[in-house]
């Protein structure tokens, strides 16, 4: 068998690297249509972004997104700040209930 060598990857070096669950809200997202939604202190419970630098890729997942409804991407825009964009595959609006999203950093 050969040996694989694998070397990590990191894009920011000051970023720290973090697992934060969050509690959001999302706006409704129009049929077929994609949302980028902010989410910063303010509006981001029981959880501090603050320390989350604007060079750090991120990933983030819901428990029980509603079927037709997807996170296309996540990225920290700015110190504190995460961007999420939805995607809505189906033919009605939908409006996700409140819940804890997972969010990793790199």
């Amino acid at each position: 068998m050969a040996n694989i060598t694998i070397t990590p990857f990191r894009v920011g070096s000051s970023a720290p690297q973090a697992v934060r669950q969050l509690n959001l809200t999302p706006s409704a997202i129009a049929p077929y249509a994609t949302s980028i939604e902010t989410f910063s202190g303010a509006n981001v419970s029981q959880s501090n972004i603050s320390d989350l630098a604007s060079d750090s890729m991120a990933f983030v997942w819901g428990p029980s997104l509603p079927v037709g409804l997807t996170v296309e991407q996540a990225r920290i825009t700015g110190t504190g700040v995460l961007e999420i964009t939805f995607y809505n595959a189906t033919g009605n609006t939908i409006t996700p209930v409140s819940q804890q999203f997972n969010l990793l950093v790199v």
